[in-house]
């Protein structure tokens, strides 16, 4: 929310200088700097307005598990992401695969899901998935993705 009343105050003020002539003389390269700043975080809200709740959501949440690591497990994390991308396209779907999304449906409705039930469900949910072999794994996630589009099926034909 700051980010946002930040922003527009910025905006505001810009267009206020440029209405009155300008920025005057000594304010050099820090009006560039601000303006491409502006632009940037324009871009960026451009796209979160874009974005559906869960997305938004998803993205919170992805934010705050960012901020709750370690530099050193961001390190890891940065390693991990580069080692993935490196991957052949075949190998990534092998990972894909492991993760549980069979198909791009799943990897689209699983944050649903996982959004649509109580805190303590989706905990009982990871728990669940946790403690199975990694072989097992994407079996079950998909066994619970189906159940819940099936009972959201059911919801949608009698509501």
């Amino acid at each position: 929310m700051k980010t946002i009343v930040i922003l527009l105050s910025t905006v505001l003020a810009a267009t206020g200088l440029m209405a009155q002539g300008g920025p005057p003389p000594h304010a050099g390269r820090q009006a560039h700097t601000t303006t491409t700043a502006v632009g940037e975080d324009l871009a960026a809200l451009d796209q979160f307005l874009a974005m559906e709740d869960a997305q938004l959501d998803q993205l919170q949440q992805a934010i705050a598990r960012v901020r709750a690591m370690t530099p050193a497990e961001r390190a890891g994390l940065r390693v991990q992401i580069a080692e993935y991308r490196r991957l052949p396209t075949e190998q990534r779907e092998k990972v894909r695969a492991g993760w549980g999304w069979l198909t791009e449906a799943d990897r689209n409705d699983w944050p649903q899901m996982m959004h649509s039930i109580s805190d303590a469900e989706r905990a009982a949910i990871q728990a669940e998935i946790q403690a199975l072999p990694p072989e097992q794994r994407a079996t079950r996630k998909h066994a619970l993705l189906e159940a819940w589009r099936a009972t959201a099926e059911k919801t949608k034909a009698n509501p």
